[in-house]
C-alpha cells in the first residue's frame, strides 16, 4: 500500500514527508450482530493536524470484503472513530485501508518537512477526494465461529507423521493448515509425551516454524496471503497487539514463553 506512486508528497509513504501517521485498532467481538473497529489516530506533522483542524481533510477508514463484495468509507476529523458492521455484510477476509483523505480543494499543498530534493520547494494543487497520509493496510477475519483472542496453536498448525523416509522434520505451508510433517520415530515419540509436556514440543517443533511464518507474513507479496493459516496468525497478531516486526519475540509472545516453560517443566522432572 505504501508503495504506491504519488505525484505528489504523501505523509506515511516511503519518507517523502516528516512526521508519521499511526494508527491503533482494537476490534471488539462482543456486540452480537456486528463486527465493531474503536480505531485511534496518531499524527505527528502539524500541517496535517491543522488541514483537519479546519475540515479541509479527513481520517478515512475503508473496509472491503471479496467474498460478499461489501465496501464502506467511514471518515471522522476527531482522533477517534468506532466503526461497527452488521456480520451478515462480511465474511472471511475484511481489508482495512485508512488514508488522509482532502474533503476541500487545496491550491497550494505544501507540508513542512517534504523532500525538496524529489519534489522541489513548489507547491502542489490537491484536489478533494485526493489521499495525502496512508497507513499501512491490515485485515481481519469475520468468523463467528473463530475467537482468535483463545485461539489455540492447532487452529493452525498440524502435526502429522511423515510419509517419506526422511529423518528430518519438513513443513508444507501450501494448505489448509500449516503442516509439520515428523519423520515416523519421532512422530511416536511425539505421541508419547505431547500430552505430558506440551512446552517441549512448542519450543523444539512449534516454535522455530513460527518464527519462519512470522517472517513470511512480514511479506507484502507473499504467495500465501489469503490462506487460512495466514489470514488466521495475522488476526491473532493484531487482536492481541502483537508486533510482528521480530518474529522471534513475536513467536515468544504467541506461544506463551515456550523457552521458560520448557525449563520450568524439565526443572519440575528433575526434582520429582
Amino acid at each position: 500500500m505504501t508503495d504506491i506512486p504519488f505525484p505528489y508528497p504523501v505523509l506515511g509513504s516511503n519518507g517523502d514527508i516528516d512526521g508519521s501517521f499511526d494508527v491503533t485498532i482494537m476490534m471488539d467481538f462482543s456486540i452480537v450482530g456486528f463486527y465493531t473497529l474503536n480505531c485511534e489516530f496518531k499524527l505527528e506533522n502539524a500541517y496535517f493536524e491543522n488541514l483537519i483542524k479546519t475540515q479541509q481533510a479527513v481520517y478515512m477508514v475503508e473496509i472491503e470484503c471479496g467474498a460478499t463484495n461489501y465496501r464502506n468509507s467511514f471518515s471522522t476529523k476527531d482522533k477517534k472513530m468506532t466503526i461497527s458492521i452488521p456480520d451478515d455484510f462480511v465474511r472471511g477476509r475484511v481489508d482495512v485501508k485508512i488514508y488522509i483523505c482532502a474533503i476541500k480543494d487545496i491550491p497550494e499543498y505544501k507540508p513542512t518537512g517534504m523532500d525538496t530534493e524529489l519534489y522541489g520547494d513548489d507547491s502542489f494543487e490537491i484536489k478533494s477526494g485526493e489521499i495525502i497520509a496512508i497507513h499501512p493496510s491490515t485485515m481481519f477475519l469475520a468468523d463467528p465461529k473463530y475467537d482468535s483472542f483463545n485461539a489455540p496453536i492447532r487452529s493452525f498448525i498440524k502435526l502429522k507423521k511423515s510419509t517419506t523416509q526422511s529423518k528430518e522434520m519438513f513443513v508444507d505451508y501450501n494448505d489448509t493448515f500449516i503442516e509439520i510433517a515428523l519423520p515416523e520415530e519421532d512422530y511416536k515419540l511425539y505421541r508419547e509425551i505431547h500430552t505430558s509436556s506440551p512446552a517441549l514440543i512448542h519450543s523444539c517443533i512449534v516454535f522455530p516454524v513460527l518464527v519462519d511464518v512470522l517472517h513470511e507474513i512480514q511479506k507484502e507479496d507473499s504467495v500465501y496471503s489469503g490462506t487460512t493459516w495466514f489470514d488466521r496468525v495475522k488476526q491473532i497478531c493484531f487482536d492481541r497487539q502483537i508486533d510482528i516486526a521480530d518474529p522471534v519475540v513475536a513467536a515468544q509472545k504467541l506461544l506463551g514463553l515456550p523457552i521458560n516453560r520448557t525449563f520450568n517443566w524439565r526443572k519440575n522432572e528433575q526434582e520429582k
